[in-house]
């Protein structure tokens, strides 16, 4: 009676020195058309290959050579050839330009739903448009108008799936947000932010309306003073945040705060009324402050209530209600 005999399998070595190969060949640049979500879209190649690794390649060391330098060969002929076969590789990056005239608008209402890389926006300077927008990115961009006395503008990106490249690492700074909108006009503004660092300088805006829902990065927002108080709402996330509110303002600041410190600058004139809790961190506020109310702390948080010696009599006022997370208030 003949007992088989088994060897050690040669698979994985051969196929983890192919894989090392490959991804030194792809960072000497020369393999074209390199992509991890590509490789992802090919994952069935390597059930397969363990599969006839289990069912025989055991069984001889040159089986298992065979079936390990197959794999690799297979991948780097899938990868090479990826576009002629329709596999995606990564998204493009394409740079596209909006815009939209003022035209006999009074007032609008302009909705922005930032992707990935850095977001700047500010006033126009001397234009006959509404709205302007350049912007560098991946998958792609929605952008609608209506409207005639007051106008909708909407802009945002589609969701990029998994397969479409959404995990290969593109260069964030690749990808760029810049949006002007006309001072001429009252605007109530809607955003969302993305991932990457933002500047929002609305300082010269006749803001009448804000929401924004900070996404990832370092955002810093410039409030303006307008002829009407007006709303101000702040959803935070991860990051940073910085915002300064301009001499003259009357605003009520809402801001749930997410995971990061969040520093105000408000003038030193100002009349400020603070209403402030927070999950982990501590409030600072400037020394004119005196405490209404609370002003408590345990061993993470703190919340209270501070106002200037002059708020009550004020005629503009700055009133700002934090809910924190994770991460300090400062007030200055």
């Amino acid at each position: 009676m003949s007992s088989q005999r088994h060897y050690r399998s040669v698979f994985w070595p051969i196929l983890l020195i192919g894989v090392g190969l490959v991804w030194l060949l792809q960072n000497l640049n020369l393999i074209p058309g390199w992509s991890w979500s590509t490789i992802w879209q090919l994952w069935p190649i390597f059930l397969i290959a363990i599969g006839l690794d289990l069912l025989v390649a055991r069984r001889s060391p040159i089986l298992g050579a065979i079936v390990a330098l197959g794999t690799i060969g297979l991948i780097i002929a899938l990868v090479v050839a990826g576009t002629s076969l329709g596999i995606r590789r990564n998204p493009d990056v394409i740079t596209e330009q909006f815009s939209e005239e003022l035209g006999s608008a009074n007032s609008a209402r302009i909705a922005l739903d930032f992707s990935v890389g850095p977001a700047l926006l500010e006033a126009l300077e001397s234009s006959n448009d509404l709205f302007r927008a350049e912007v560098t990115h991946l998958g792609e961009v929605e952008f609608s108008s209506s409207g005639t006395n007051r106008k909708t503008i909407q802009l945002d990106t589609k969701e990029l799936s998994f397969n479409s490249g959404w995990f290969d690492f593109v260069n964030e700074r690749e990808l760029k947000w810049e949006v002007a909108i006309s001072p001429e006009i009252p605007v109530e503004l809607d955003i969302h932010g993305g991932v990457g660092e933002a500047e929002l300088d609305l300082s010269e805006l006749d803001l009448t309306d804000l929401e924004l829902d900070i996404g990832v990065g370092e955002f810093r927002i410039y409030l303006p003073s307008t002829s009407e108080s007006y709303d101000a709402k702040i959803t935070g996330n991860v990051g940073e945040t910085f915002i300064e509110v301009a001499e003259g303002a009357d605003i009520r600041l809402d801001i749930d705060g997410g995971v990061g410190e969040v520093t105000i600058k408000v003038p030193s004139d100002a009349a400020v009324r603070l209403d402030a809790s927070i999950g982990v961190g501590r409030v600072q506020v400037p020394s004119n402050f005196r405490q209404i109310s609370g002003g408590d702390s345990d061993f993470v948080g703190e919340d209270g209530v501070w106002e200037t010696a002059e708020f009550d009599s004020a005629d503009r006022r700055i009133i700002i209600n934090f809910n924190g997370g994770v991460g300090g208030l400062i007030l200055r």
